[in-house]
């Protein structure tokens, strides 16, 4: 999710089958995704500096094992 949000891309142009889902799994799991996107673009809009809007970020779309993989842990 977090290509989908730093490049804008579509959800359809990036989120795939992964296991081999069929259509209906596909067209659920690109909509959770594209849900999940639009709470994290509502709470990115309210940080007060970018580095709050990072975190926000990963607030929504991730947890704690993506941030280090950013470099956002000490």
């Amino acid at each position: 999710m977090f290509d989908l949000r730093l490049t804008d891309a579509l959800p359809e142009q990036i989120v795939g089958r992964g296991t081999g889902i069929d259509d209906v799994g596909l067209g659920r799991k690109r909509e959770v995704v594209t849900a999940a996107l639009a709470r994290a673009r509502g709470a990115i809009g309210t940080a007060e500096s970018a580095a709050a809007g990072a975190r926000l970020l990963f607030a929504h779309l991730g947890g704690l094992e993506i941030a280090s993989h950013g470099g956002l842990l000490h």
